[in-house]
């Protein structure tokens, strides 16, 4: 970095950072900040509860609050999730098996996004609704977008049921499920499908 961009990250108040990898950011509340960059550039951004959005890595920047703060008037609850993307994907779209989700349940799954390290896809379950059997091919996070209580039944009839909160997320490897939603709410969850090279 430049001795004029180390002094200027240096200025008092200001928490410049740098964020140097690629991110999915999931909102669970409305929100919003404003950047500001070493070039004096400013980008306001907003988010509602549910906002799903890819992060690419950015320069040195820092944040604050947005000159009409946006509040959310829910109770506490958790704000959102951050993951960061550490390794190189490949820069194909996902084909999926024959049971793809986007191919057996389009009701239930949508693509959000997909880029050369992800494909990141909604799933949302009616009350007491199922999803047929489906097929993940790669790694996987499952971020719960609400409270989740659910049945997993595999290919061979195992079934485990999951109790989740709001923001909790699990990690999988590659695997088949039915989805069925034991409660009268509507079930949502982020898949964030990995397309890393090992």
């Amino acid at each position: 970095m430049p001795p004029s961009d180390r002094a200027r990250c240096g200025e008092a108040g200001h928490n410049w950072h740098n964020h140097k990898l690629n991110r999915v950011l999931i909102y669970f509340r409305a929100g919003g900040e404003r950047l500001t960059y070493l070039d004096g550039a400013v980008e306001d951004l907003k988010w509602e509860p549910g906002t799903i959005k890819w992060s690419p890595a950015i320069g040195f920047h820092y944040s604050g609050p947005l000159p009409a703060p946006r509040v959310d008037p829910r109770p506490n609850g958790p704000t959102g999730l951050i993951i960061a993307i550490k390794k190189p994907g490949y820069p194909g779209k996902v084909v999926g098996a024959a049971l793809d989700p986007l191919r057996v349940a389009p009701k239930n799954f949508t693509l959000a996004f997909e880029n050369s390290q992800v494909r990141v896809l909604r799933l949302k379950v009616g009350p007491r609704r199922s999803v047929p059997m489906h097929e993940y091919t790669l790694d996987h996070l499952v971020v719960c977008m609400t409270d989740l209580d659910a049945r997993m039944t595999s290919p061979e009839g195992e079934a485990e049921v999951a109790h989740h909160k709001l923001g909790d997320f699990s990690w999988s490897g590659p695997s088949q499920q039915k989805i069925d939603n034991l409660t009268d709410k509507p079930l949502e969850a982020a898949v964030l499908e990995l397309k890393t090279i090992y």
